[in-house]
């Protein structure tokens, strides 16, 4: 996926900005997002609740289980909105499933994952999983309900 994304569009260049995750770092990670929230005047019980919007508590990362992978592009390694707009992003996002990777929290499926949208967040589910999923325009949730 890298050396198609960079090599077939010269001046494309992507990273991984963070892929496996101990239970541990995921712990790390909440802690920070729930003190970052606490510093911004939010209380804790609101500081946590809104951490746990966009980090997983430790145990319920898929990072855990090394399946995903945050990729963003070199000149913007923020992982906001501003992600989905670059053009390694759209890439990424239209041809990841010739590699297996979905989208795995994609835009207007917020109900259904859980997750706000992450134009950055891709996991592998496989050549087969991942074309069903495209054509059906599925979540993972709703492939594994429908399977």
């Amino acid at each position: 996926m890298w050396f198609d994304c960079e090599g077939q569009n010269p001046g494309y260049s992507i990273t991984v900005v963070s892929g496996y995750r101990t239970y541990a770092k995921q712990g790390t990670l909440l802690d920070e997002e729930t003190r970052k929230n606490e510093r911004l005047g939010m209380t804790a019980h609101e500081a946590k609740k809104d951490a746990l919007r966009t980090v997983a508590p430790p145990g319920y990362s898929e990072h855990e289980t090394g399946l995903c992978v945050d990729i963003t592009a070199k000149n913007n390694l923020q992982l906001n909105a501003s992600q989905g707009l670059t053009r390694e992003n759209i890439w990424l996002r239209k041809n990841c499933t010739r590699y297996g990777f979905v989208l795995r929290y994609p835009k207007g499926k917020e109900k259904i994952t859980g997750y706000q949208y992450e134009s950055w967040h891709f996991r592998y589910v496989g050549k087969k999983a991942a074309a069903k999923m495209k054509k059906n325009n599925w979540t993972l949730e709703e492939y594994l309900a429908a399977s």
